[in-house]
């Protein structure tokens, strides 16, 4: 009798075990298949795959995470909100820090800039070499207009990682728009390496260099911005300045006018009130190119 109750318990705790992992499979193949929902950004169908993986295993740190980053993609930041409540921790570890600065975007997204701040500054508290939150706190500062401020956080974002692209290039944008050209090229230049294939880091430096009148530089950082992305009129229309002013070169000038036109520019009001255009209207060979695309004014 005790031999056919042992032999029972042990066949109830196999069973269990199968049970178990059973469900921790079909957790997996439903976390597995959100994941490719939210590749594809179907949001909808990816929280329902997660939110159904959560009951088979509610544990999941990282069905979870993607499930809030589904909904916070889905633009339900309510709903970002009441489960990060939820699930927070007051712990130093992973899960908490990508909580924490969710939180935090999640305030941005909702242009909740105040409690962004705030939440974002708790985390540098806990976590202060993540140059992440730097540079997304310095953004929250931009979108309250509070310039100084902002630059000075990107500036400490910069001191902690001096290759985090997307810092570098709003400290470029900074001192460009306040017409500081100097400090705008010098860390525009750093992009020049660090990233090499983005074809409006050439456009930049190349408008920094007409700016200064380095005409040279600023040429041969615009062709290599039409060699990566010819399609962009913009490249062809500050070339032709370049030419214009420059070189004095009429021929270039309307070279790269056309090419611009061939590429959808049409904008007649620009190309009336531009200071290196506005003499070719006395010119038929720049009058004939306008007929040619419909442009004339």
């Amino acid at each position: 009798m005790k031999n056919g109750i042992l032999i029972f318990l042990v066949f109830i705790i196999l069973l269990s075990c199968i049970n178990i992992k059973t469900k921790n499979d079909i957790a997996i193949d439903f976390y597995n298949l959100g994941n490719n929902y939210l590749e594809i950004k179907d949001y909808k169908n990816a929280i329902e795959c997660y939110n159904k993986s959560l009951e088979y295993n509610p544990k999941s740190e990282e069905t979870i995470f993607n499930l809030i980053l589904s909904y916070q993609y889905n633009k339900d930041y309510n709903k970002v909100e009441e489960l990060i409540v939820k699930n927070f921790k007051k712990v130093n570890s992973e899960f908490t820090k990508k909580m924490l600065l969710l939180l935090g975007n999640n305030y941005f997204l909702k242009k909740d800039y105040e409690k962004a701040i705030k939440a974002y500054t708790e985390y540098i508290g806990i976590y202060p070499e993540d140059v992440t939150c730097y540079f997304n706190l310095g953004l929250t500062y931009l979108k309250l207009s509070n310039n100084k401020k902002a630059l000075d956080t990107f500036l400490e974002a910069y001191r902690r990682d001096n290759k985090h692209i997307p810092t570098i290039y709003n400290i470029g944008n900074y001192y460009y728009n306040s017409k500081d050209y100097k400090n705008s090229y010098y860390y525009f230049s750093l992009l020049e390496d660090l990233d090499k294939d983005n074809p409006d880091v050439y456009y930049r430096l190349g408008d920094l260099e007409y700016l200064i009148e380095e005409y040279e530089h600023a040429k041969m950082h615009l062709l290599k911005a039409i060699e990566l992305d010819p399609k962009n009129t913009d490249y062809y229309i500050l070339l032709a300045k370049v030419y214009a002013k420059g070189y004095k070169d009429r021929k270039k000038t309307l070279e790269y006018l056309e090419e611009a036109f061939i590429n959808g520019f049409n904008d007649t009001a620009y190309l009336k009130t531009t200071e290196e255009f506005i003499l070719l209207k006395q010119f038929n060979d720049y009058n004939k190119l306008l007929n040619k695309y419909g442009l004339n004014y």
